[in-house]
């Protein structure tokens, strides 16, 4: 037998020797679990009891936080000031206590005699793994008479008896107090937290030991908790275990729903009723996220507890992992992400009616937000239902949105892969039926989707355009009116040409959509904003708010002259004043003379062509006050059934006509209000 009562070491028959001090520096202890040393000391104080055949005695086990001095000017981890550090803690039970037999096995490494109940003989090593040393103060039986053993166990000295005799006015038991928690590692500071992790690492413990009365006190907060009643207003449990089977091995699953500071759904394996390792289910199960909702519980968390003969063999040493045979073993032993797994697929069981709630929530919210921020992403929501899967329940509108667009862009991907494949047994002249049709077919699905989404894109775009322009164009609250020149740039950028103007940006089509298709569809047109026009190079220019060809032109002989050229001017909303060099009628007219005659120059100084051929169109968008109808009745204009005013220049071949912000407006929503209406956009 090797004794760990000295650092140094025990020897006996060849020389067999122990070193304490590297023993416990080669155990596995994570630094956040400077609570399991603790878990230990309770498991054992429970396993105490069990041994105590005392006849009528009421048992308990208690749990004391020991804490340091509170900080100066700080709060630790949420507690309320006056309230120091975790530095300790107590363990006191009424158990058989230290008798010789098993002050005899404490005092023995790897000791065998709880191995028949899963015991590893090495569990109290991690307690000077997290802590300075351990104190024990222990009452038993010796025969008739009341002993009482006081211990101590560090790392210099190993176990040492520092005084036994016997015990007056004691009763059976024994007091363990962990002293000086390491400062590497770290341990929750909330009574609240350490007690459901007690309650969680002893549930078998409160399941089995009905009877034993388990407390937590914490002197320095005020509180004293019994996590019995603790377990059992927070703690709803099945009556039955589910038992499954992976491979050859049984393995039962008792499922929890827990009110209270859990924080998360959790499946334990635990091994000789004692909790090893857990497993956050939101990564096994993408929508337990959040809390589940239960009528008569309110907001709870599912916590699972998986036990079975074969983790009880396979846990290792200090009860933190189990040895799990690996994927390419030649054992028919399941691994651990298959026990998993299939403990997971007991789960969604368990939870089906709380699963299915939560898609049906998250399929709603998507649907709000796609209706909300991208009615174009209709048709891949529709198509792709395993979004909603791949979606976590509580996702963020960026996170839904950026799935949408993913999905979306593989879709483009995989039809023009479709296209691709059609293409290439076409011109290999394999085109059977069967396999053309289903390329078809999948091809045809695939550019209906798209073909949606362009147009959702599309009419998304027009509306937020019309919304905006109906904001700009509203009244603030001093009366005034945006100026011409905001207006300006949503229909078409400030000093910009076509050539450095995005399609996105240029929304001629608020006047006329024949500008816009032009511009957009026709490869053999071209649409020029010319600014400015300049009747002869080094003089001040002439400046058209907006200039459009409608064929291209160019400084070279044999290229025709434009086929028809339209000159927009906006006007400020809500002008009243116009002086004769404002008169927008003659501004049109004089930019039209100018190309006529072969004068006008572009922005880089070419020619612009013109002839009497050329065709001119002209808009002049402004609110209509009465000085500029009147203005505009002098110069000849005609009052068409809307309102609006127009004009023909016969010698130009120009025709003007006059739009207000309002017709302009209720014209663009009016030819739209079809694409709106289909993707749910209410009008402003």
């Amino acid at each position: 037998m090797v004794a760990i009562f000295s650092n140094d070491s025990q020897q006996q028959g060849a020389g067999v020797k122990l070193n304490l001090r590297h023993r416990v520096r080669n155990m596995p202890l994570g630094k956040d679990q400077a609570l399991r040393p603790v878990y230990e000391a309770v498991a054992n104080a429970f396993d105490a009891i069990e041994e105590c055949h005392t006849a009528n005695k009421s048992h308990r086990v208690v749990v004391r936080v020991v804490r340091g001095q509170p900080p100066a000017g700080t709060l630790l981890d949420g507690l309320s000031g006056g309230v120091g550090p975790v530095t300790g803690f107590d363990v006191v039970d009424t158990g058989v206590g230290f008798t010789r037999e098993n002050f005899d096995s404490f005092s023995e490494a790897d000791s065998p005699r709880k191995v028949s109940s899963g015991g590893k003989g090495v569990g109290r090593l991690l307690w000077l793994k997290a802590f300075e040393k351990a104190v024990i103060e222990s009452v038993y039986h010796d025969g008739a008479a009341l002993q009482h053993r006081n211990i101590v166990f560090n790392l210099e000295h190993g176990v040492r008896e520092v005084g036994n005799g016997v015990a007056t006015d004691h009763s059976e038991g024994t007091l363990l107090r962990l002293v000086g928690l390491q400062p590497a590692y770290s341990c929750p500071q909330r009574t609240e937290i350490l007690a459901n992790r007690l309650i969680e690492h002893h549930l078998e413990q409160l399941l089995v030991s009905s009877k034993v009365q388990f407390l937590l006190v914490d002197e320095q907060c005020g509180v004293e908790m019994d996590l019995r009643k603790h377990f059992e207003n927070h703690y709803q449990c099945d009556t039955l275990d589910v038992t499954f089977k992976v491979r050859k091995r049984l393995f039962k699953l008792k499922h929890y729903l827990v009110r209270g500071a859990i924080g998360s759904h959790q499946l334990a394996f635990c091994a000789r009723r004692r909790f090893v390792t857990a497993y956050a289910l939101s990564n096994h199960i993408r929508d337990l996220k959040t809390a589940l909702k239960r009528p008569a519980l309110g907001e709870v968390f599912y916590f699972g507890m998986v036990t079975g003969k074969a983790l009880n063999e396979w846990v290792n040493e200090t009860r933190s992992d189990f040895n799990f045979a690996s994927a390419d073993s030649f054992t028919d032993e399941p691994t651990g992400d298959e026990i998993l797994a299939r403990a997971c697929q007991e789960v969604r069981g368990y939870l089906t009616d709380d699963l299915s709630r939560m898609r049906t929530q998250k399929q709603e919210r998507i649907r709000n937000v796609v209706a909300s921020k991208a009615p174009e992403m209709r048709a891949v929501v529709n198509r792709h239902e395993e979004l909603v899967d791949s979606l976590a329940i509580n996702a963020s509108e960026t996170e839904i949105l950026t799935a949408l667009a993913g999905r979306h862009f593989a879709d483009r991907d995989e039809m023009k892969q479709l296209h691709a494949e059609l293409m290439k047994l076409a011109k290999a002249g394999e085109m059977l039926e069967a396999g053309k049709k289903r390329l078809i077919e999948r091809y045809a699905s695939a550019a209906q989707q798209e073909n949606l989404v362009a147009l959702g894109a599309f009419t998304c775009h027009r509306k937020a355009v019309v919304d905006v322009l109906t904001s700009l164009l509203s009244a603030g609250d001093d009366g005034t009116h945006q100026l011409e020149e905001a207006v300006h740039q949503i229909i078409f950028p400030l000093r910009k040409t076509s050539d450095g103007v995005s399609l996105d940006h240029c929304n001629l089509w608020l006047i006329d959509e024949r500008l816009n298709w032009h511009r957009y569809l026709a490869s053999d047109t071209r649409a020029d904003k010319l600014d400015p026009i300049n009747p002869e190079p080094g003089k001040e220019g002439k400046e058209p708010d907006i200039i459009v060809f409608h064929e291209a032109y160019s400084t070279s002989e044999t290229t025709q002259n434009p086929v028809c050229v339209t000159i927009i001017e906006f006007k400020r909303p809500g002008r009243e004043a116009y002086d004769d060099d404002e008169n927008p009628h003659k501004q049109i007219k004089e930019y039209a003379k100018l190309i006529r005659r072969g004068k006008a120059r572009d922005h880089q100084g070419r020619m612009i062509p013109g002839d009497e051929t050329t065709r001119f169109f002209g808009f002049i968008v402004a609110d209509m006050t009465e000085k500029l109808r009147r203005l505009l009745k002098e110069e000849g204009y005609k009052e068409q059934p809307n309102g609006a005013l127009y004009s023909y220049e016969e010698g130009l071949c120009l025709q003007i006509e006059t739009l207000t912000y309002a017709q302009m407006l209720d014209s663009a929503t009016r030819r739209n209000r079809a694409y709106f209406k289909q993707l749910g956009m209410p009008d402003l």
